[in-house]
């Protein structure tokens, strides 16, 4: 896994998938909208992507949990949907290329603010 820091808390980009060998790599800051990217998609294959927020290094953030994990827009060539804590991207059964979609993650803070963060996936298999 890769952690990266964000102004004192982080965001988890998994790197690996139980479906699919995809590697998943991102992070992104509260308040801010960054871009991802997602290899070794396999066509008609599904890749999960878990979401967790981490605080510097590699501590469960105290107090914060994803709230919500919102698909802002789909990809062209397949289709993402949340389960749980996760994104999964499935990719339709004659997909070759390239792709991309956005994804806004929200999250509650011990205060019980609402804070959100985007990030735009690019996928090549």
């Amino acid at each position: 896994m890769r952690l990266i820091s964000l102004a004192g808390m982080m965001l988890l980009g998994s790197l690996g998938a139980a479906q699919a060998e995809c590697v998943a790599l991102y992070s992104t800051k509260f308040g801010n909208r960054s871009d991802g990217s997602i290899a070794g998609v396999k066509a008609g294959q599904a890749c999960t992507i878990p979401v967790s927020v981490r605080s510097p290094g590699g501590m469960r953030a105290t107090g914060a949990t994803l709230a919500d994990i919102e698909i802002v827009r789909q990809p062209k060539a397949g289709i993402v949907r949340q389960s749980g804590a996760s994104i999964v991207y499935t990719p339709g059964a004659s997909f070759s290329g390239k792709d991309s979609f956005f994804v806004k993650f929200v999250f509650a803070t011990a205060n019980g603010e609402r804070r959100t963060s985007g990030v735009r996936f690019a996928v090549q298999n």
